[in-house]
């Protein structure tokens, strides 16, 4: 009870085209469930907001934020994956890592496992939290580690994604809070635009 109620402080929701200025507390809420301008569906997807959740079982739903070492709190239910320091074609040696949202379990694009999870599968809501901190991962359930590893194989910043793989995946919070490198200096804009005309950007 004490770590939902922790996620479930919220700081001041942002738009989409403010730059980052976190809360007193160092934490920008990407999703309270209020609205979603700061995440954009995917082709084919299914995800919607309805009574204060984002939800869906097929595709994925975008933040476009680029992050480095972070701090993600969040509350979930159901299966599929987070997707995290994913880039944007068509930088293909930038795909990122996968988090499995039944277990825990972390893994690099190549399918190498990177962090086993060791937490059982919920139909309830839970509590996730995921520190990604110079090369090392770890994660944990309501409160409880479940998960810990290292890994430099990927790109050092990238995007954040919900994926749901057929079955029912939803969100009520999502909060980030930068650590390291960007514990003192704002997280700039979404970048998506350079890629327009630099490939290598």
């Amino acid at each position: 009870m004490v770590a939902l109620a922790l996620l479930l402080t919220t700081a001041d929701c942002l738009a989409a085209d403010t730059p980052f200025v976190p809360g007193k507390d160092g934490w920008l809420t990407l999703f309270d469930g209020s609205d979603l301008s700061r995440w954009k569906p995917g082709k084919d997807s299914d995800w919607s907001l309805k009574d204060g959740v984002l939800a869906g079982s097929k595709g994925e739903v975008v933040s476009y934020w680029y992050w480095l070492d972070f701090e993600l709190v969040a509350l979930c239910r159901g299966t599929g994956a987070i997707c995290l320091r994913v880039s944007h074609a068509p930088m293909a040696d930038q795909p990122g890592y996968r988090l499995d949202l039944s277990d825990g379990t972390l893994r690099a694009a190549d399918g190498r496992v990177v962090a086993k999870g060791q937490g059982s599968k919920k139909s309830d809501w839970r509590a996730l939290r995921l520190t990604v901190s110079k090369g090392h991962f770890a994660v944990e359930f309501d409160g409880v580690k479940v998960a810990e590893g290292s890994d430099t194989a990927y790109p050092a910043k990238g995007y954040l994604a919900l994926v749901a793989d057929g079955q029912p995946l939803a969100l009520k919070l999502l909060r980030v809070r930068p650590l390291n490198r960007e514990k003192h200096v704002n997280v700039p804009a979404p970048d998506t635009a350079c890629f327009v005309c630099h490939d290598n950007f």
